[in-house]
């Protein structure tokens, strides 16, 4: 486990490496364990876990050309190390890291298919080609972000804090769950499917059995001594049960007060059964850690920070405890129905409402359980999270997740079928408490209001200083969530990408309430991540069209395609200008893809044509759309030039020529954006004739709009630009993007 940093580009700036790792020594040392190549430098504070003695990062292959900087453990490293080694590769440690360099030598993207392991993060770097390979885990149980600075850049680190404090860092885009990157491209290798197929009880109970036993025995396969965060309930004890029969030396880390119920659940267990165990007070001074917890945590989500006190608590108790790895019950909840919420839903819609929770754990409860177990550099591992358990899981019918017995709910009742062959029925049937609040801590139990310690001292802390727009814009409604969107704030954490998309949680379970429902709510989640996001917009043109089609692309689980113009002008290279829109446009692209996984494939129509009419010199735009092109594509995106559209349509400026000369002298007059347009072409037409030009441009965007909703008919156009020159635009689903300054076209054409 560690913390990771890697830097890619020609300035190679070593002293930032450096302070990238000393912003996260709390995630392994202050060793900093660099490698400076010629255009980057990778690197990581590593806690020693696996091959501590030889397992210095970076690690590389046999000729030192492919260098690997991991987050994470690989459970089945030595298989795969043993399968390299018959391949003839040759190792100098037994470290999972190196196997990823060997792996990723041998397999190229590939490598993801090959991994056993619910959490990793890592960097890998080609020093031969410059290629640079980036992948996260299928659910985002490790951290990673990336970013651009002002130079180009590319930066991969753990933490936030890491990229925050750079100045000319402006956005940091979080790492999606399931991707991997190569050389500007994020490819998609992990989708969550779910269905209600397995519903023969026994049947289901011996597999589930099987498959947790063995989640938790290759997570226990360490010589160090390990831990398990014990609240009594049914999920930790589970994998208590099970990691005591794979591994001699457990302690179990029980937190509460003597009178709450975890602590008196937890201690009984463990003294019946002969565990070893810790207690560990829930004393804690909040306004004394309140700030700390935020720094940590990266996040102004009440909900996530009100529970991170008790994980605080028992991750510092581990380390004290001299513990490097400790097991945890997490995970349960979201994949078998745990919560209350799961009853309100038909047990057809059951799955989906797991589905819907686990694609947002990563930025909540599972950046909990990195960043407040890290702060005191502690591993934590999931056995629920392990992916035979997760495909399991979300195949089990509903029907089998909730029950009712003589009117009393029953939740995760599978799981509790498969607990009771390891654990006494008053720990296997035990409903449900939150961990810190079973712990007899007073944190609350509704997120949406003021109620309990943390909320008190945040609400008494909030200045009324920020912004009312800014509070609408991240939808916060209480005092306690302004101060810590504040500190936020303060920390440098708003530079990520979307950081206004609040969490999707067990609330928001009861909105899937129908069959039909299901799609439109996902089609809303969908429309608001594509129209509202940071960006300004107005009604899309054509809404009920824009709803069907992602409705469409949806069912289908493809990515939305979409398309637009980029224009061509008399400059010969891509500029500043350029870059900012890209990342503008990634930016708007990532947030679409946290509630849209398969996110949009995006066409750009290279204007040629129109650079041709406004009469630039074509050695001058031809040269720069080819630097544009090979940009985009570095980037995913598709690009055709107009002018190939044109032959292919049949069109040519001669046609455009006739029609205009064929127009009466008065027609221009009734054309609704002709001063606009006239505007424009004072600013780009070299042709002294602005009327002719602006006349010109009209006629063509008219002659190409039947032809554009022919060529992309089941695509949505996105338009820089605002509804005002609707009449230009095909007769698509149209979203626009534009500047608070409206009618303006400077790029970025974003909001800043």
């Amino acid at each position: 486990m560690c913390g990771i940093i890697g830097i890619f580009g020609t300035n190679n700036p070593k002293e930032r490496a450096h302070q990238a790792l000393e912003k996260i020594t709390h995630r392994g040392s202050s060793t900093y364990e660099l490698k400076y190549l010629p255009s980057a430098v990778i690197g990581a504070n590593r806690l020693p876990i696996v091959a501590r003695a030889l397992g210095k990062q970076p690690q590389a292959n046999e000729d030192n050309t492919i260098f690997a900087v991991q987050n994470g453990e690989i459970f089945n490293y030595q298989k795969l190390q043993d399968e390299l080694q018959l391949k003839g590769h040759i190792f100098r440690t037994s470290s999972d890291t190196e196997v990823l360099a060997h792996l990723y030598e041998e397999y190229g993207v590939e490598i993801v298919k090959h991994l056993d392991s619910e959490m990793f993060a890592f960097v890998i770097y080609n020093a031969k080609t410059g290629d640079t390979f980036a992948a996260r885990d299928p659910l985002g149980v490790k951290p990673l972000y990336y970013a651009t600075d002002s130079t180009g850049q590319l930066y991969f680190a753990s933490e936030m804090k890491q990229l925050a404090s750079f100045e000319d860092i402006e956005t940091i885009h979080e790492f999606p769950p399931g991707h991997y990157y190569l050389n500007g491209k994020l490819t998609e290798y992990f989708v969550l499917k779910f269905s209600n197929t397995l519903s023969d009880e026994q049947v289901v109970i011996r597999r589930l059995e099987d498959s947790l036993v063995q989640a938790v025995k290759k997570r226990v396969q360490t010589d160090l001594p390990l831990g398990v965060l014990l609240s009594g309930g049914v999920d930790s004890s589970l994998v208590m049960a099970i990691a005591t029969k794979y591994h001699s030396n457990i302690t179990a880390i029980i937190l509460g007060y003597p009178d709450s119920l975890d602590y008196q659940f937890a201690l009984r267990l463990c003294q019946e059964r002969g565990y070893k165990y810790h207690l560990v007070n829930p004393d804690v001074d909040y306004a004394a850690e309140l700030d700390s917890v935020i720094y940590h945590l990266e996040t102004y989500e009440p909900q996530i920070i009100r529970q991170s006190f008790a994980l605080d608590l028992c991750a510092q108790a581990a380390h004290q405890l001299g513990l490097k790895v400790v097991l945890v019950g997490d995970g349960s909840d979201e994949l078998f129905a745990g919560y209350n919420e799961f009853a309100k839903l038909p047990q057809y819609l059951v799955n989906e409402g797991c589905l819907m929770l686990l694609k947002s754990l990563h930025a909540g409860h599972l950046q909990r359980l990195d960043r407040m177990s890290m702060k005191h550099t502690v591993e934590v591992r999931s056995p629920f999270f392990d992916r035979e358990v997760v495909d399991l899981a979300l195949q089990i019918d509903g029907g089998l997740k909730i029950k009712y017995d003589n009117s009393h709910l029953i939740t995760k009742y599978i799981l509790r079928k498969v607990a009771d062959n390891f654990l006494p029925d008053y720990i296997a049937w035990r409903d449900k408490a939150p961990f810190a609040n079973g712990a007899g801590m007073n944190v609350g139990t509704d997120f949406r209001v003021e109620e309990g310690d943390v909320a008190e001292v945040a609400a008494a802390r909030a200045t009324g200083q920020l912004d009312k727009s800014l509070l609408r814009q991240y939808q916060i409604k209480t005092r306690e969530g302004e101060y810590c969107l504040e500190k936020f704030i303060e920390y440098g954490y708003n530079k990520l990408a979307n950081a206004t998309d609040r969490l999707i949680v067990k609330d928001n379970i009861d909105e899937l309430t129908q069959p039909k429902k299901i799609i439109l709510i996902e089609v809303d989640l969908i429309i608001a991540a594509m129209t509202l996001n940071k960006y300004r917009r107005d009604l899309p043109f054509l809404e009920d069209l824009l709803r069907d089609n992602i409705e469409k692309t949806q069912k289908l689980s493809k990515p939305i395609s979409c398309f637009s113009f980029w224009g061509a002008s008399s400059k010969r290279h891509v500029d500043a200008a350029d870059h900012e829109m890209l990342n503008n446009l990634l930016s708007y692209i990532a947030g679409i893809r946290r509630v849209y996984a398969p996110g949009i494939e995006m066409t750009f129509v290279l204007s040629d044509e129109h650079a041709k009419s406004n009469g630039y010199a074509s050695q001058d735009y031809d040269f720069y759309i080819k630097e544009i092109t090979e940009l985009l594509a570095t980037h995913g995106f598709a690009t055709i030039r107009l002018s190939e559209l044109w032959k292919t349509w049949g069109m040519n400026h001669e046609l455009v020529q006739r029609v205009l000369d064929e127009k009466p002298s008065d027609w221009w007059g009734e054309v609704d954006i002709a001063k606009q347009l006239e505007a424009q072409a004072a600013k780009r037409c070299v042709n002294e004739d602005v009327v002719r030009g602006a006349q010109q441009y009209y006629v063509m965007r008219m002659l190409e709009k039947p032809y554009l909703e022919n060529t992309f008919a089941d695509s949505i156009y996105i338009a820089f630009a605002d509804p005002q020159q609707q009449s230009l635009f095909p007769s698509l689903a149209t979203v626009y993007l534009y500047t608070t300054k409206k009618g303006t076209s400077r790029v970025p054409w974003f909001e800043n």
